[in-house]
């Protein structure tokens, strides 16, 4: 059985049909703390609600509060199922992959019982066309905004995050992407770069890639998600990769930093170094990081 949404202080919870994706999406618009923006704010559209919208909250209000980031809006995209696993899991990835991935979906179907008829994979492209068409404009017609949009994502939120940069790079100004799970696609991260990096001169766009030293390593207690994860091989090596071949075509205008985080697992990450050290990285001034 599900559970009601957790309620988060100062936070508006919407539903929002998306024609484009033909399914629901469960909104959480987290306000600059009162007080703070006299004006129009950048936004900040965070992937995986369900499980970052606390953590997107605390990271924003907080960084604000301290002078390390403007006032933002953020934008977190859930889906109205609750606290149920198996539910995120199936709509999540319907909307994180960009094709049919037959080793992700056997996975899925073994860690989560998400049988064949229930998993539809491939939905990157309407998903990016909900944000970009549905949800921006919602947001521009509700809010006091610039216009100005980060994209976090985390894992597959990641994957889908990389994918968007190098395919569709003016989607968002700003990109906070933690451990990227292109690891059931070998080569695939290399090769968007290469791609990109063949047909453009220039990535302009600020980001931030962080991993954690210590992904590879399993939790002492198993559960069905670090499963999913182990099985996959969620380590630091890819996106230092994604980020050392980004580094190497020298595009005038990317702003990139790419991190390790020693200490940080698959699941400490999130919480951790990747929204408030993002968030902070991806805002900072000339010269201050």
């Amino acid at each position: 059985m599900s559970a009601p949404p957790i309620t988060i202080p100062g936070t508006e919870v919407h539903t929002l049909h998306s024609d484009i994706v033909g399914d629901d999406y469960e909104i959480s618009v987290i306000q600059p703390p009162p007080g703070f923006a006299s004006g129009p704010v950048p936004e900040v559209y965070v992937l995986d609600a369900s499980f970052l919208a606390p953590t997107a909250a605390a990271a924003s209000r907080l960084l604000t509060v301290g002078g390390e980031i403007p006032p933002v809006l953020v934008v977190a995209i859930g889906y109205p199922v609750g606290n149920d696993p198996v539910a995120i899991q199936r709509f999540r990835h319907r909307d994180l992959t960009h094709k049919h991935i037959d080793e992700l979906a056997d996975s899925l179907a073994a860690v989560f019982g998400i049988q064949a008829a229930e998993l539809e994979l491939g939905g990157a492209h309407s998903f990016l066309r909900f944000l970009t068409e549905e949800l921006r404009p919602w947001t521009a017609a509700r809010f006091d905004v610039t216009g100005d949009s980060t994209l976090v994502g985390v894992s597959s939120a990641g994957l889908f995050a990389t994918w968007t940069l190098l395919h569709h790079p003016s989607a968002f100004n700003r990109y906070v992407i933690g451990t990227p799970y292109v690891s059931f696609e070998q080569g695939s991260s290399r090769a968007w770069v290469d791609d990109y990096a063949a047909k453009h001169s220039d990535l302009d766009a600020t980001v931030f890639l962080v991993a954690g030293g210590e992904e590879h390593l399993p939790g002492p207690y198993p559960t069905p998600a670090a499963t999913l994860a182990e099985a996959h091989g969620a380590d630091s090596a890819i996106t230092g990769e994604i980020g050392d071949a980004l580094q190497a075509c020298r595009f005038p205008n990317l702003r990139l930093a790419t991190r390790i985080r020693p200490e940080e697992t698959h699941w400490t990450l999130p919480v951790g170094a990747l929204l408030p050290q993002g968030l902070r990285h991806v805002f900072a001034k000339d010269g201050q990081h």
